[in-house]
């Protein structure tokens, strides 16, 4: 009977599902497909589904850390990612999970300056070709040979 159940339980309940969902279902599918295209258009992914996955698991470590009780506010626990319908409650601490969530955002924010990186290494080479090649040339000192700069 879902009328007898409090609506913060039915609301972490639906939580629950969704992050199941994101666990299971959609991270290592594309995952999957960023490992196919060789990481390739991981530049599209990354602010698609990889920040807001970090952004909803975060609110929810949030909540959990700051112990925030209302109606509207999840929290991120070990029974998150239990499939739906599972019963069993893991007496772990939820500190792990919040560490897990940090070393994602940390991996994530390197992945991000790396594309930003390369993205503005290719408009600068659009930009200014000849400079380009030249400071490649003050890292790299190969590339003064066959372009004679």
């Amino acid at each position: 009977m879902s009328g007898s159940l409090d609506p913060r339980e039915e609301i972490q309940t639906q939580i629950d599902k969704a992050n199941h969902y994101l666990l299971v279902e959609i991270l290592p599918n594309v995952f999957a497909f960023d490992c196919t295209t060789f990481g390739l258009l991981s530049f599209a992914t990354l602010p698609i589904v990889y920040w807001p996955i970090a952004a909803i698991w975060g609110v929810e470590v949030y909540n959990d850390f700051t112990g925030n009780s209302t109606p509207l506010t999840p929290r991120l626990s070990w029974k998150s990612f239990m499939p739906p319908g599972t019963e069993m409650d893991i007496p772990l601490p939820n500190q792990p999970l919040w560490i897990a969530w940090i070393a994602y955002v940390i991996l994530l924010v390197i992945l991000t300056i790396i594309w930003l990186f390369l993205g503005f290494l290719i408009i600068y080479s659009i930009a200014e070709p000849l400079a380009a090649v030249s400071k490649f040339a003050n890292f790299l000192p190969f590339f003064s040979f066959p372009t004679g700069i």
